[in-house]
């Protein structure tokens, strides 16, 4: 189905069509692809201006259900516990929906509880999946969306990665680095730097992310590259790594493939 958001009610069509590929549609599929359709519908750049039109979305006969399993999240210490779970997808999901209502349907001030409070605070998971939850919580909060915001955190933790965790709490990353660099030129390094060579076994791309961070070399080679990024300036470093992302993304894609 498609979604054209200049037409009169374009926001209540969407609403609806998020809220059908939601009852219907695991966020996480069982090939471990993630559900588009959230990504896809979400209009921009001005989402509450009449925009010219969303892409066309993927079609949902090719989307898996929710699994079921009788867990269920109902506090801290469950979510603590299953963190990292995919099995779980829909109790986060359930769990994140009802804390929603407690918050008087504030969506924002849920996101920020469960982001930055707790034993574990989840900030460290919007990370995983190439900043997928991270997108889902920019639109959550641009549109106002309830189900995004708490797809976001779903993502989050099923998507827990503790190598990720580890790395981005590493007090190692407290010291200065010897120079400041943009995201080019530390890609650049990163390309001919001997020190991941022949580490990911498994092949290329982000699932096999957890051989880089358990191989000490390469860990301490990320941790240097992060310390390395030049963050003076955000205004300026987030257009580079917006580009940067584009380019990488053109530059790696194998024609035919989706």
């Amino acid at each position: 189905f498609s979604i054209k958001m200049g037409q009169q009610n374009s926001r209540p069509v969407f609403d609806s069509k998020l809220i059908k590929s939601h009852v219907e549609h695991a966020l996480i599929q069982q090939d471990g692809r993630h559900n588009d359709i959230p990504t896809a519908s979400t209009p921009g750049p001005h989402p509450r201006a009449a925009v010219s039109h969303c892409p066309l979305l993927p079609l949902s006969h090719h989307l898996g259900t929710w699994g079921t399993n009788k867990l269920t999240v109902t506090d801290e210490a469950t979510k603590t516990a299953l963190l990292g779970d995919k099995r779980f997808q829909r109790a986060f999901m359930t769990y994140f929906s009802l804390l929603n209502n407690q918050y008087n349907s504030n969506s924002t001030a849920l996101a920020l509880s469960q982001l930055f409070s707790g034993p574990i605070p989840l900030v460290y998971g919007l990370f995983s999946s190439l900043g997928l939850p991270l997108t889902f919580l920019s639109d959550g909060i641009e549109l106002r969306s309830a189900i995004l915001v708490a797809q976001s955190l779903t993502l989050s933790a099923v998507d827990w990665q503790p190598g990720i965790y580890d790395l981005l709490t590493s007090s190692q990353l407290a010291r200065p680095a010897s120079e400041l660099l943009g995201p080019e030129e530390l890609l650049r390094r990163v390309a001919y730097d001997g020190r991941f060579s022949g580490v990911m076994k498994g092949g290329a791309g982000y699932h096999n992310i957890n051989q880089i961070l358990s191989n000490p070399s390469a860990r301490a080679a990320v941790v240097e590259y992060v310390q390395q990024l030049d963050c003076r300036n955000l205004s300026l470093l987030l257009p580079q790594l917006a580009s940067l992302s584009v380019l990488l993304l053109t530059a790696t894609h194998k024609p035919g493939k989706a």
